[in-house]
């Protein structure tokens, strides 16, 4: 087993362009926490990119959503704890 394990996300920065690849290939790319929390913090920090290109690792671009982040989700917003 690698002593170093893979990043869930790939960040290339060239200039003005941000370039994000999702790094879950062995899940279809899958959105799980910690995937979309790094996509967060990696947009959220772009303040001087002009065009961010969002691609998948692997033969799938995303898999699309874990369905707990989905359950976690609406199960916060119906107790309150969820703020837009």
């Amino acid at each position: 087993m690698s002593e170093h394990p893979q990043p869930v996300l790939i960040v290339e920065k060239k200039d003005d362009l941000l370039i994000l690849t999702l790094n879950r290939s062995d899940n279809a790319n899958a959105l799980n926490p910690e995937l979309v929390e790094a996509l967060l913090h990696e947009i959220d920090k772009a303040v001087d990119i002009r065009l961010c290109v969002i691609r998948g690792n692997g033969r799938h671009f995303c898999a699309g959503l874990i369905c707990l982040i989905l359950n976690n989700a609406v199960t916060a917003m119906f107790s309150g704890e969820f703020y837009a």
